[in-house]
C-alpha cells in the first residue's frame, strides 16, 4: 500500500503505521487478496475475483457521499457492500451502522462480516510484520455490534426512528430496506449526523422510490445482468435538476 495513506502513531514504545483512508485500488486489492467467499456448489471458501459491476460499485461508493444501488438478484451486491464495510473497519475509530429490514438479515450480515474479518488478520501481518498488537482482531461481538481492537465498530440494526439519535457514524449502509424505513431513519437522526458515506442497496422499484424521497444529493447505480448503467440521480424535491443519464 502507498505510504501516503499511513501515519506514525507511538504505542507501547514502538511506532506503528495506521491507515488513514483507502483508495479504490487498495479496497479492490484487500477484497481480492484477503477476503474469501463461500461457493455453494463446492462447499469451499474461494478467493474473490471482483466482477466489473462490483468494481464499478466500489468506485462509485468511494467517489460519492451517498450512493443508491438498484440491484438485480444473485449478482453479489449485498456481499460486495459487506466486503467494503469490512475494509473500512481497518481504519481506526470507524463507526458503521448497517441497517437491515429484519433481525434475520442482520444476523446474516454480521456472520458474513465476521468471516471477512478473519482475512484481515493476514492483512495485519503484511502491514505490521514485527508487531505483537492485533489491531484487527475482534474485541467484542454480540447480536448488536462487532468491535475491533483498533476501536472500529459496526452496528447491525433494523430501521426505526430514534436509532441514530446521539450517534455520529462515519458510514451508514441500508441493505434491502424499503423507502419508508429509510425515510424514517433519515428524518429520525441521520440528517443531523456528520456521516461521510451512505450506501443504499435495493430492488429497482424501491430504489426509484428512495431516489425520489431521499433528501440528500446522491448517485444512483443500476446493477443487472446487462451492461452496467450509471445514473447521476439528483432529483431531490424542488432543489435539484432532473436525473442525468449517460
Amino acid at each position: 500500500m502507498k505510504k501516503q495513506f499511513y501515519t506514525k502513531n507511538v504505542t507501547s514504545k514502538r511506532k506503528t503505521a495506521l491507515p488513514l483512508r483507502l483508495s479504490i485500488e487498495e479496497i479492490e486489492r484487500i477484497i481480492q487478496t484477503y477476503l474469501k467467499i463461500y461457493d455453494a456448489y463446492s462447499g469451499k471458501l474461494n478467493q474473490w475475483v471482483l466482477t466489473e459491476s462490483q468494481k464499478n460499485m466500489i468506485k462509485a461508493i468511494s467517489e460519492n457521499k451517498t450512493t443508491i444501488i438498484s440491484k438485480a438478484r444473485q449478482l453479489g451486491v449485498t456481499t460486495t457492500l459487506q466486503a467494503i464495510a469490512t475494509t473500512f473497519l481497518i481504519v481506526p475509530d470507524t463507526s458503521i451502522f448497517y441497517f437491515c429490514p429484519n433481525s434475520h438479515m442482520c444476523k446474516n450480515a454480521r456472520d458474513r462480516i465476521r468471516l471477512f474479518l478473519e482475512g484481515m488478520i493476514d492483512l495485519e501481518k503484511e502491514l505490521f510484520p514485527n508487531s505483537d498488537v492485533s489491531l484487527f482482531n475482534i474485541e467484542q461481538d454480540n447480536s448488536s455490534f462487532t468491535s475491533l481492537k483498533n476501536k472500529s465498530r459496526i452496528y447491525f440494526k433494523t430501521c426505526h426512528k430514534s436509532v441514530l439519535r446521539g450517534q455520529n457514524p462515519n458510514t451508514v449502509i441500508f441493505d434491502e430496506c424499503n423507502h419508508k424505513q429509510i425515510y424514517e431513519v433519515a428524518h429520525g437522526g441521520l440528517l443531523q449526523t456528520n456521516v461521510s458515506r451512505i450506501m443504499i442497496a435495493a430492488d429497482p422499484a424501491e430504489a426509484d422510490e428512495i431516489s425520489e424521497e431521499l433528501p440528500i444529493q446522491h448517485e444512483k447505480l443500476e446493477v443487472s445482468q446487462y451492461p452496467f448503467k450509471r445514473i447521476v440521480a439528483i432529483k431531490l424535491k424542488k432543489f435539484y435538476a432532473e436525473p442525468i443519464f449517460f
